[in-house]
């Protein structure tokens, strides 16, 4: 079970940590700040969208 932190992801994927935050939001999943850990089926959800 491998987790990231909101920062790490958004790093993977080139945008900010607060877009990200953002659409972790839209996709209603509670995140407070981008040092939030997340679980794997919250990652493969973002890496799906």
């Amino acid at each position: 079970m491998s987790k990231l932190r909101v920062h790490d992801l958004a790093g993977e994927f080139g945008i900010s940590a607060d877009e990200v935050i953002a659409l972790l939001r839209q996709m209603d999943v509670p995140v407070r700040s981008h040092l939030s850990l997340l679980t794997d089926d919250q990652i493969s959800r973002i890496r799906a969208r």
